[in-house]
């Protein structure tokens, strides 16, 4: 019996062997099996990875419709310059949606909480080298939709404000109320708020962090009263493009100029949005000699205001693609890859140990003397200790979540805001228009 047990082993392993065997010489017969990846224009990193992805193995091959060439830049049509934005949307809105999307410029969160993508956890949970250890945390909760995590970027940038610690009483983060009170200190003694400013931009500063409507959280906080009072003070900003004559334009002053208005304490805040430590530490090096804080941006609540900002590609994989797997074998190829070999913008990597690299190679590349470029303006970098290291890692780490860069509700805002400056709204009234409009808006779409 043994015997014949045996046997009927060794068969049904040939058996299945052979099947297998068969199997596979179909699936090479066939070749690899090709994704479709939909993007808004192709970024180099984009680019690149697609290029390697495919030249690194034969299972899978990826297939790149880029929309951007649907645009037309020499319309007189403004809409016509993101033609091929506009046509993206309606194909994901239409159902039809390719493997991967680049979901770079598209407005999301409306497409994951109808259910558009995959929940990228099921990927992570059993995945041996990206699992949720392999990256940083918080970043991955930054970017839950109703704790699931609908896409991810390889690379991100941070978002923030650093401020001139005198004025601010050294300040790591403020409520809008504090805020309010130190910009309306600072302008009543002649001291700039920020620099080649416009009302409009100093609003969307305010609402960078999502503080008054957050569509993720499906919550409007319009009616708060500080928010009319920001309103108010921002048309005291670049009074001279409301027709009063200061005598000369920013446009006037050079660099130098413009960087001693930070080093003589004649400015309050610059924005910062970096993607590298030396950037990073450039912001403190144009202060000069005085103390700097990176503040952030106000919040109603005076936490912390230093955003994470979304990375050049944004993945996300369709909830109808049939390749599910191969998707996901695409997006970790992607974080992969080696940053200093694309050509764009420097930003950090999501994945926890090449950030960690990518920070330590540049204290080790420090060299005394070492200089940086920051508004136009040649800066000296004190040689970076691990301290400084420590101090930045813990500030990554406690990021909580993104800027508001999605686009849905600009228009009817800046609307609102022009109707304001014209002065045919008061404060209150925009106010008041904005939160019974999206308070509405998110009743309607749950």
């Amino acid at each position: 019996m043994k015997k014949i047990a045996s046997l009927l082993l060794i068969t049904i392993i040939m058996v299945v062997t052979t099947v297998a065997c068969s199997s596979s010489q179909k699936a090479e017969e066939k070749g690899p099996q090709t994704l479709t990846m939909a993007t808004w224009h192709a970024s180099d990193g984009l680019s690149k990875a697609v290029g390697g992805f495919n030249a690194s193995q034969n299972k899978y091959r990826i297939e790149v419709k880029d929309y951007g060439q649907y645009d037309n830049l020499e319309s007189d049509d403004p809409e016509d310059y993101i033609k091929g934005q506009t046509m993206l949307n309606v194909d994901i809105a239409a159902g039809n949606i390719p493997d991967i999307i680049n979901l770079h410029g598209i407005d999301r969160t409306v497409y994951a909480k109808n259910g558009a993508f995959m929940n990228l956890y099921d990927f992570i949970k059993s995945d041996e080298k990206y699992n949720e250890q392999a990256f940083l945390t918080n970043y991955l909760q930054a970017n839950e939709v109703d704790g699931k995590l609908y896409w991810i970027s390889p690379t991100f940038f941070v978002d923030s404000l650093f401020a001139n610690a005198k004025l601010t009483s050294g300040k790591t983060k403020w409520s809008m109320e504090e805020f309010l009170k130190v910009i309306q200190t600072v302008h009543e003694d002649h001291i700039e708020v920020m620099g080649h400013q416009s009302p409009t931009e100093f609003m969307t500063f305010v609402g960078a962090g999502n503080q008054f409507m957050n569509q993720v959280k499906e919550t409007v906080h319009y009616d708060n009263p500080v928010f009319a009072q920001l309103l108010d003070f921002s048309a005291k900003l670049d009074e001279h493009s409301h027709g009063h004559d200061h005598g000369h334009s920013h446009d006037d002053i050079s660099p130098n100029e413009d960087a001693k208005k930070f080093q003589s304490g004649q400015r309050l805040l610059t924005r910062g949005t970096f993607g590298d430590f030396y950037e990073y530490l450039s912001y403190f090096a144009l202060y000069g000699e005085q103390s700097a804080t990176m503040i952030g941006y106000p919040t109603l609540d005076g936490s912390s205001g230093t955003y994470f900002g979304m990375g050049h590609d944004l993945y996300a994989i369709s909830a109808a693609s049939k390749a599910s797997e191969g998707a996901w074998e695409y997006i970790k190829f992607a974080l992969g890859i080696d940053l200093d070999q694309v050509d764009q913008v420097p930003q950090f990597s999501v994945v926890l140990d090449q950030l960690e690299d990518q920070i330590q190679k540049r204290v080790e590349t420090y060299t005394d003397g070492q200089y940086t470029r920051r508004d136009g303006v040649q800066l000296h970098l004190k040689k970076p200790d691990q301290k400084d290291v420590d101090e930045f890692m813990s500030t990554l780490k406690n990021i909580e979540s993104f800027a508001n860069y999605e686009s849905m509700f600009s228009k009817e805002v800046y609307t609102l805001y022009d109707d304001f400056y014209a002065g045919t709204k008061t404060s209150a009234e925009v106010a008041q228009l904005l939160q019974d409009k999206y308070t509405l808006f998110f009743k309607e779409n749950q």
